[in-house]
């Protein structure tokens, strides 16, 4: 709570994205901590991807994360595992490096 107090909410002015094929749970659940954190989920059939400080790309596991920049070479930026945002809705902090898949 004192982060939050300090910070604000951790997602707060930050858009994500979920690429590629993905479990109805893992999309629901993330869509929840988006919500939560007061961040914007940016919908699947959206061609918008943003300005590469905006978004913040997700993808269910490393094939996904290849799969889209195979089909989407412009991607050209980070995509990180879906899981990153579960554990920073843990611990209150978003830790991003650990969960680079690609870029």
């Amino acid at each position: 709570l004192r982060r939050a107090r300090t910070y604000g909410p951790l997602l707060r002015g930050r858009i994500v994205r979920l690429l590629g094929p993905a479990s109805c749970e893992l999309r629901a659940a993330l869509e929840a901590v988006v919500a939560a954190a007061d961040g914007r989920w940016l919908r699947e059939d959206s061609d918008d991807l943003g300005t590469p400080g905006d978004v913040l790309l997700l993808a269910e596991n490393r094939a996904a994360a290849e799969q889209v920049v195979a089909a989407e070479p412009s991607v050209g930026r980070p995509i990180y595992l879906a899981e990153a945002l579960l554990a920073a809705a843990c611990s209150q902090e978003l830790r991003l490096e650990p969960y680079r898949l690609v870029g």
